[in-house]
């Protein structure tokens, strides 16, 4: 009797050993998939309650996070047990070098940090980061000489940086144009560069023309655009002996006035020689919409003649006004000042006036070149009809511009009259301060 119950207890096990089995073999299989950068990189047949297979993600060019779910919350799918369809989509970006230059000079070995930066310029910045693998995996990238804006970089560059480091250094709700050397800043901080790395440079290197001592951000601009090696010496950013890029005195900038110091910083906050410099450095007239035209104005013969200097881009300033239209108002007061800066604004945006606003625009140019300019509202000639212009003080003599005259009476150069040809001509003036 014992031998009969124990040989049934055995076979009673066996048939529920054998029912498990079975019921595992049941179990039901799910799909897992894995994907990165919109390709399935990984397809896998999973039974549940099992966990998925590891996955290689050292794919050439990409810099793989982690992996999301398709909510885009992060998770480990390798301890996750399978109960259904799985879709995970890996967090990852073209790889970009930290080390390598993304700004470039211009002809004339200038960075330009103030300029807009263009599509063209943001496309030409990233291909340089990236490896040819790496670009394989970039996003749309925009083309053109246009400006970016703000809102356009932060969504490009979430296809390469998550979303929130983005975020942090770049508003995607701003429109306005970023600047080169803005680019340049948010850039380091993504990379994690930012002149506070030692690096190993080399003692040929030609450093860009325009980045200058006292700027806040020229260790970023130094790191966008100089080849350098990471890690070979004790050597900073902040410590590079920059030279000294212009002489002590006035200096043109893309169409702006900066005047350099004995110890080559510019001149902020203060005056000199009847100039006034504001915080940032440049000239200011007091009327900032006329500087910004000004500028504008300078910064387009400064880039069609690069190698000029003041004297030259003086007398192209001159002819440039000298081209405006003719157009006939009345006259001013014998002697009237406090005029100019208003008639230069309205010259300069309308490209027509009469004598006084022909005077007034060259005024401002020359002023903005770092010369002695002053307007005048006297008289002219033998009949001494009311008449505006411009006497510059050079070397210590009082010279006449006449930009008007230039324009309608082409065959006499009206520019740069000595006193005592000014004489003859019979200019008659008490000079506006």
């Amino acid at each position: 009797m014992k031998k009969l119950c124990l040989v049934l207890v055995l076979c009673l096990g066996l048939l529920l050993a054998g029912c498990g089995e079975q019921n595992e073999i049941q179990k039901p299989v799910y799909t897992v998939t894995f994907s990165i950068n919109g390709q399935v990189c990984s397809e896998q047949r999973v039974q549940e309650g099992h966990l998925p297979r590891s996955v290689l993600t050292n794919i050439p060019g990409v810099r793989f996070v982690q992996w999301l779910t398709e909510d885009g919350e992060p998770v480990n799918p390798y301890t996750v047990y399978v109960g259904k369809d799985t879709r995970y989509v890996a967090e990852a970006y073209p790889e970009l070098s930290k080390h390598v230059p993304f700004l470039f000079v211009d002809e004339t070995n200038k960075i330009r940090p103030d300029a807009v930066l263009t599509a063209d310029e943001l496309s030409m910045a990233l291909h340089a980061l990236a490896s040819e693998e790496a670009a394989d995996h970039f996003p749309g990238m925009p083309a053109g000489n246009m400006g970016v804006t703000r809102d356009v970089l932060a969504n490009i560059l979430k296809s390469f940086f998550p979303a929130m480091s983005v975020a942090e250094e770049i508003s995607s709700e701003d429109t306005k144009p970023v600047t080169r050397s803005e680019f340049a800043y948010i850039m380091c901080r993504l990379l994690g560069r930012g002149g506070s790395e030692v690096f190993g440079l080399s003692n040929t290197v030609k450093l860009p023309a325009d980045i200058t001592r006292e700027r806040e951000d020229a260790a970023y601009l130094l790191e966008a655009s100089v080849v350098h090696n990471p890690g070979v010496r004790q050597y900073r950013w902040s410590n590079v002996p920059l030279p000294a890029q212009f002489e002590p005195g006035f200096v043109i900038m893309d169409g702006w006035l900066y005047y350099v110091q004995a110890n080559y910083l510019f001149l902020k906050n203060a005056e000199v020689d009847g100039f006034r410099f504001g915080a940032d450095g440049r000239y200011t007239s007091g009327d900032a919409r006329l500087d910004q035209v000004v500028a504008e104005v300078l910064g387009e013969l400064v880039q069609e003649n690069p190698n000029a200097n003041r004297r030259t881009l003086l007398r192209l300033a001159f002819d440039k006004c000298s081209s405006y239209e003719t157009l006939n108002k009345g006259s001013l007061a014998f002697g009237e000042t406090g005029w100019e800066k208003e008639e230069a604004l309205i010259m300069l945006l309308d490209e027509k006036g009469d004598c006084y606003n022909y005077a007034a625009a060259f005024w401002a140019l020359a002023r903005a070149l770092g010369f002695d300019a002053r307007v005048v509202s006297g008289k002219c000639g033998a009949d001494q009809v009311p008449h505006g212009w411009v006497v510059i003080t050079m070397e210590g003599r009082d010279y006449t511009f006449d930009p008007e005259r230039q324009h309608t009476r082409f065959w006499q150069d009206w520019y740069m009259i000595s006193p005592e040809a000014a004489m003859q001509w019979r200019y008659t003036s008490i000079e506006s301060p």
